[in-house]
């Protein structure tokens, strides 16, 4: 176990991270994964404290590697993290990912959970709003090409009063890839002041492409304020229209399209670095997927 009050700027290997009470640190902690299985990863946030932790799994090239984590999330009375986090494996690759959170009174959790595709890619995300005031916004951007297999399932529980939730996902699907997408927003019961929403939106790139989705509400409670939407669509071909007219060809306009769809997650990332990593690995899988559709 490490004791940190202060961010950390190199990569780190997987291992307990305990950020003491009162720190503030503009500075993120950053956790590199590659080809790893490990055990539970424990982050605890002492009361009062802001950081953002980041996390990274992402495979170089053609290189194959199955990567496994579990990570245990504790945050402190009115503490606040920033928890972000990417993936994407080489193709035929297998990523699985657990996240267990659990917040005291006046917490929040900022979660970001990329998925880029690549292979077979499972995240599952638990949180758990404990005391009264707890907040999180969990937010996906997923993208799949190929034959990638995508499996996310999000759920949130409200466990005391005046707890707020949001899980928003942005994601889009190329050739024959395949998303499954669970979310599921509960409320106990005699609690007031509860809310929760849960939205869901997928543009579909490719006729072969599928989704299999389920926003799921469980309202325990009358005074409270819950609600849930998905929408999945097509390229807007007057939108691709219009771009073409200014100069772009149809894979650029097509490109611009699917960013543009997901940038209210992708802009969200705290680290600059990571953000350009992101917008780079999804230019780049995104101008296979649309040359290969534009081919055919």
């Amino acid at each position: 176990m490490r004791c940190i009050s202060q961010g950390a700027k190199e990569p780190r290997s997987q291992g307990d991270i305990d950020i003491l009470a009162g720190t503030k640190s503009d500075v993120p902690i950053k956790i590199a994964t590659h080809g790893e299985s490990s055990g539970v990863t424990r982050i605890s946030v002492g009361a009062g404290s802001e950081v953002a932790v980041i996390e990274t799994a992402l495979c170089k090239g053609c290189e194959r590697a199955d990567i496994d984590t579990e990570i245990d999330i504790i945050l402190g009375e009115g503490a606040v993290l920033h928890f972000h986090s990417v993936r994407k494996c080489a193709a035929g690759g297998r990523s699985q990912s657990v996240v267990r959170a659990a917040l005291e009174k006046d917490a929040r959790l900022d979660m970001i959970d990329g998925r880029l595709g690549g292979g077979d890619i499972s995240s599952r995300v638990s949180v758990e709003l404990r005391g009264e005031g707890a907040k999180t916004e969990l937010r996906t951007l997923f993208f799949g090409s190929g034959s990638d297999n995508l499996d996310l399932d999000y759920r949130v529980g409200h466990f005391a009063r005046a707890t707020k939730s949001r899980i928003i996902t942005k994601g889009a699907l190329a050739d024959r890839s395949r998303a499954r997408y669970r979310g599921l927003i509960t409320t106990g019961r005699d609690l007031t002041g509860c809310s929760g929403q849960e939205n869901a939106d997928t543009l579909l790139l490719s006729r072969d492409a599928r989704l299999d989705c389920a926003p799921e509400l469980r309202v325990g409670s009358e005074d409270v304020r819950c609600g849930h939407g998905m929408s999945v669509s097509g390229l807007d071909e007057r939108r691709l229209f219009y771009l073409m007219s200014r100069g772009l060809n149809r894979v650029s306009a097509m490109e611009a399209t699917a960013k543009g769809f997901v940038d209210p997650i992708m802009s969200g990332i705290a680290d600059d670095d990571l953000r350009q990593v992101t917008e780079e690995l999804l230019s780049s899988r995104l101008r296979c997927a649309l040359a290969t559709v534009n081919s055919n």
